[in-house]
Formats: structure tokens, C-alpha cells, sequence
């Protein structure tokens, strides 16, 4: 688009949402590089416990259950069974269910064998507390 309209900048909006690899495959294409891609499995699951903790530690209690579920539809959009995990997650009121249940689908989908009915048990996941130091460079 800069090459052929002469423009200064290109704004980048909701497409960015659950996919931040955007960023890095726009970069590599800007240098003349390969564009690396879509993320690994394991790369999702990473950054989106990642959000999540950092959604955690900005967001109050009664939001957070929103913000958990726009996070699990970002990060599993177009993946085999993610319809059906988003439909399950409309039911529990517990972040930490979501995450956790999340976590399950990822961890099955990596190892090839994506179960489409996961549990949700906050137990199976406990979330890392972040450094204090990042709430400042991510805010």
C-alpha cells in the first residue's frame, strides 16, 4: 500500500487483535524477508497466558471474565475445535476455568489431538504472577 499510494504510514487495527505475530511477519516483509508465518501452537498458548496475565493485573474481577473470553476467541480463531471450546466458555463465571480450559485445548492441539470438550477446571492451570517491572512497559 505505501509503494503504490505514496503514504506515510499504514494503520494497523483489529487484526491485530490475539494475532501480535502480525507485527513481526509485516516487519520481515518490510525488509525483504520471508514472512515467517503463522505462530506454532505452543507460541499461541504462550502469548495468550500471557495477555491473560497481564489482562489480570489491569482489569477489575467483574470484567474479567469478558476480557478472558475476547482473549480465548483470538487466540484460537481458525483453529480445528476452537467453535466449540469458544461455545463452552460461555458458561463459567471463573477466569481461571477459561484459562485453564484454554490451556487443555492448546496443549491437546499440540500434541495432535484436539479434544473438542475440554474440562473446566481452574486447577489444572495456575497462573504465573508477573514481574512487577513489565505492568509498566506494556501499559
Amino acid at each position: 500500500m505505501r509503494t503504490e499510494t505514496g503514504c506515510d504510514a499504514v494503520m494497523i487495527g483489529r487484526g491485530a487483535l490475539g494475532n501480535p505475530w502480525l507485527f513481526r511477519d509485516i516487519g520481515a516483509w518490510l525488509r525483504g524477508l520471508p514472512v515467517p508465518g503463522a505462530p506454532t501452537v505452543e507460541e499461541r498458548s504462550e502469548v495468550f497466558l500471557r495477555h491473560v496475565s497481564l489482562q489480570r493485573g489491569r482489569t477489575e474481577d467483574k470484567r474479567l471474565i469478558h476480557e478472558v473470553r475476547k482473549a480465548v476467541a483470538w487466540y484460537t480463531k481458525g483453529l480445528p475445535g476452537s467453535a466449540e471450546l469458544r461455545d463452552q466458555h460461555k458458561a463459567p463465571r471463573e477466569p481461571d476455568a477459561l484459562i485453564a480450559a484454554t490451556v487443555a485445548y492448546f496443549s491437546e492441539l499440540a500434541k495432535g489431538r484436539p479434544r473438542l470438550k475440554v474440562a473446566l477446571d481452574a486447577s489444572t492451570v495456575a497462573m504465573e504472577s508477573e514481574p512487577a517491572g513489565d505492568k509498566a512497559a506494556c501499559a
